[in-house]
């Protein structure tokens, strides 16, 4: 045997050896290959989301005449003697009662029956409201022993809450004090839900004989506070 016979012998099974071990490298991948399981990809971004809707309602604090004048007119007090002449609103309980005695002996002129002064509360709570006049019945009316003041009722029911006691001048009050608050429906008592929100302000004043003449004017002030 010459040595290129050696030769080729030697390559060949070099080359069966590789053949094997490729074929048996091939198996093994494959093998490997169906025992894996499928790869999974997750990703960090949410898969849900919210939205929103808001708004906002603001109180508010409103308190109106809606009856804000009362006209007593014109007229005389009857001079001989001492007289007075008492005029009122048509509220009951103010001096001398609901009419006013326009023919005389005491009141000659003036107007007979008038109504309140109305105060509706047209906000969105409840408060307290308050009352102040810029002359007091000395001022206003003049003369000796001049009278002047309010009384305050529910004009619908339940305006300055269930209880009386809720008021501070459910009777008659004179205004002796110029621009001092007067305090009604305390403890934020006025309501403000629709048909249990208006006040009447009744007004009385009694004119001495000696009073000064001339026109005569009070202004009067509400504003509510809550507290």
């Amino acid at each position: 045997m010459n040595n290129l016979d050696l030769t080729n012998k030697a390559l060949a099974l070099i080359l069966v050896v590789a053949t094997s071990i490729s074929l048996v490298g091939t198996f093994m991948t494959l093998d490997h290959l169906s025992n894996m399981q499928p790869l999974h990809i997750y990703s960090g971004r949410a898969t849900t989301d919210v939205g929103t809707s808001n708004f906002s309602i603001n109180s508010t604090i409103s308190v109106v005449f809606i009856t804000n004048s009362v006209e007593f007119g014109s007229g005389i007090v009857n001079g001989t003697g001492s007289h007075n002449c008492t005029l009122n609103t048509s509220g009951p309980g103010m001096l001398n009662g609901a009419a006013n005695p326009i023919g005389g002996p005491d009141c000659i002129g003036f107007n007979a029956t008038l109504a309140p002064l109305r105060v509706q509360n047209q906000g969105t709570q409840n408060v307290t409201l308050n009352i102040s006049f810029n002359a007091t019945q000395t001022t206003f009316v003049s003369g000796t022993s001049p009278e002047f003041g309010f009384k305050v009722t529910p004009n619908e029911t339940g305006s300055c809450g269930n209880a009386t006691s809720a008021f501070l001048n459910t009777v008659y009050q004179a205004v002796t004090s110029a621009n001092t608050n007067y305090s009604i429906c305390n403890s934020t008592a006025f309501g403000w839900t629709s048909s249990n929100r208006t006040l009447n302000i009744d007004l009385g004043l009694r004119i001495p004989q000696d009073a000064t003449a001339g026109v005569k004017k009070v202004t009067i002030t509400v504003y509510a506070s809550n507290p």
